[in-house]
């Protein structure tokens, strides 16, 4: 069925810091068919800004088979709905929100898993929103399915979905291999200074962190440059670019009512 809005009340806020806020949805049963998502898609929220109608889409957060549905929005230095998002929003509210979308999707029940489904997931800043929704559907599908998660991001205060990322690892200890690898804060291996590009990932690859040949697929969510260079680095190392998919994050208009969307869908690679 064509996407469509429906009036969906705010359940839960969490915010972290000043920088990012995630917003949990309660979804009514005669709507959740409506709403059923893959992991990587996102939603489209509408709402009045200022006497303006304001649309922008966010990524999905959370996994399928959890309460309610959420998204993650990371401000904008002068972004009309990510602002307005971050001090405007409470529990209780209605927004008008769109029925998921996009084509950056991980299917589980249609991946093979009985042999160990094995995934890269790159995310950099907002990035991990998609990722986040990807990594827990893909634990939680099979016993024998292993994540690779590298996360970059300026430095370890600015880490959205921090405790969440974190709580994940600790549930997955045998199968989840989290790399954090930051741009503006020393760390004690050099390795993990930078940030994700594909210099980075040839250096993961060389230090055995990442074994392109062991992989089912990757998924790649950051900024073109990022998404490009990684790409490139994982092909050169033997990965089959049938089997990268990205979806590019572009920054969002800051004069309001301007409607060119937060996020750029994308395709499988190739």
């Amino acid at each position: 069925m064509p996407p469509r809005f429906h009036n969906l009340t705010i359940s839960d806020i969490d915010r972290f810091d000043d920088f990012a806020v995630a917003v949990r949805f309660d979804v009514p049963p005669e709507l959740v068919d409506d709403y059923a998502f893959l992991p990587g898609q996102y939603l489209t929220l509408k709402t009045d800004i200022d006497g303006v109608e304001t649309r922008r889409p966010y990524s999905i957060c959370t996994a399928p088979g959890e309460a309610g549905i959420g998204v993650g929005i990371k401000r904008v230095e002068g972004g009309a709905f990510s602002g307005h998002a971050m001090t405007g929003f409470a529990v209780g509210d209605v927004v008008e929100v769109m029925t998921p979308q996009g084509r950056f999707t991980y299917d589980g029940h249609a991946r093979s898993t009985e042999s160990g489904d094995h995934i890269l997931l790159l995310a950099a800043g907002s990035g991990i929103t998609p990722i986040l929704s990807i990594a827990s559907t893909a634990l939680a599908a099979s016993r024998s399915a292993q994540v690779t998660l590298v996360y970059g991001n300026r430095n370890t205060a600015s880490i959205m979905f921090r405790d969440l990322v974190e709580d994940m690892k600790d549930r997955y200890l045998d199968r989840l291999r989290l790399v954090h690898v930051l741009s503006r804060e020393a760390r004690d291996v050099d390795l993990l200074n930078g940030r994700v590009d594909g210099a980075k990932i040839t250096s993961l690859v060389d230090a055995g962190l990442i074994s392109p040949a062991g992989l089912s697929g990757a998924f790649l969510c950051g900024p073109d440059s990022m998404i490009s260079d990684c790409r490139d680095a994982l092909v050169q190392a033997g990965m089959p670019a049938a089997d990268i998919f990205f979806e590019r994050f572009t920054p969002a208009p800051r004069r309001e009512g301007v409607p060119p969307p937060v996020v750029v869908a994308a395709a499988p690679a190739g």
